[in-house]
């Protein structure tokens, strides 16, 4: 069995998750069933499905934050995706620089929050994209 750690993620990022389609079944049927045995995603969208399906959600100021309980592999995977994102989105027009860095922060609250309330987060970066691994034992 895996423990689990606590994934926060800010409206920001949760956005970026929901414009690309990677939360099935959001707003109203969020469920990891949903994902076909055959979707390229199907990693990426069985762990945001798993997670958004239990997320509390809490305002924060003008934003809001999103918490729950998940596998690090899960964790993994959806910080991955996130800095995917943000190191595509950094090399295009001003605008979408912007919106990388709005990423990158999130992600750096992310992790931040994963080390004060987990086993800690690896992170590897190689030029324009970073990799991050939640480190967490099987039991």
């Amino acid at each position: 069995m895996t423990d689990l750690v606590q994934l926060k993620l800010s409206g920001t990022l949760l956005g970026i998750l929901v414009d690309n389609a990677h939360i099935p079944g959001y707003p109203t049927n969020v469920d990891p069933e949903l994902v076909d045995s055959d979707d390229p995603d199907r990693e990426l969208h069985a762990a945001t499905a798993r997670w958004y399906s239990i997320a509390t959600t809490q305002r924060v100021g003008h934003g809001t934050r999103h918490v729950a309980p998940v596998a690090p592999r899960d964790a993994s995977e959806i910080l991955n995706y996130l800095s995917s994102a943000a190191g595509a989105l950094a090399t295009g027009d001003a605008d979408a620089r912007r919106e990388a860095r709005r990423i990158e922060a999130g992600l750096a609250g992310a992790v931040a929050y994963l080390r004060r309330n987990g086993p800690g987060v690896k992170v590897v970066s190689d030029g324009m994209f970073t990799t991050y691994t939640v480190l967490g034992g099987e039991s």
